[in-house]
């Protein structure tokens, strides 16, 4: 993230500091830790890392709340932990 936000710092003023970079990581993290390596394979939270520059992007988050929100919404969906009552 810090060196997508060195290269495209005017798309990616969401994830330039530390501090929301962590907030991002941490959640991916905390999903991570969730489940065996087994039941989810790597290739998904490489997707959902490369999700993150994506929605920056794509303009589709005005702050880093709306953005946290939205990547921890669909790491849950990518992983099945969440209920469809839940979403």
């Amino acid at each position: 993230f810090k060196l997508f936000n060195h290269h495209y710092p005017e798309s990616t003023e969401l994830i330039s500091t530390d501090e929301m970079r962590g907030q991002i990581t941490a959640i991916l993290k905390s999903q991570f830790k969730q489940f065996n390596q087994d039941e989810n394979p790597i290739r998904i939270w490489v997707k959902l890392a490369s999700l993150v520059p994506s929605i920056l992007l794509a303009e589709k988050a005005g702050n880093i709340d709306e953005l946290t929100n939205q990547v921890q919404k669909t790491a849950k969906k990518a992983t099945n932990y969440v209920l469809p009552w839940e979403l």
